[in-house]
């Protein structure tokens, strides 16, 4: 349950960060929408990277900072709970 509720407050809080980067953002219900119909361009994405960076306090592994992270709602969400799931095994 508690697992729960963390992820769900990383799913609002990168929905927050999102938003930040572009107001008229809105998660579809699948969450499979591209970035990129969303507004999000290539800059659009690099602010966005370095927002969650930010938020979150990690940098995201070389290996992650690829197009395919960046093209989906959920892609992104997977990407972030996986660093995050590491920064836990390694505290």
């Amino acid at each position: 349950m508690m697992a729960d509720k963390k992820n769900q407050a990383s799913v609002d809080n990168i929905i927050h960060v999102l938003q930040r980067i572009a107001p008229s953002f809105a998660l579809d219900e699948n969450g499979d929408a591209t970035l990129s119909s969303h507004g999000f361009d290539s800059l659009a994405k690099v602010a966005l990277l370095v927002a969650l960076e930010d938020e979150f306090e990690f940098e995201f592994p070389d290996e992650l900072v690829h197009p395919e992270t960046f093209r989906t709602f959920s892609g992104l969400i997977a990407a972030v709970a996986d660093i995050i799931a590491h920064q836990s095994q390694s505290d």
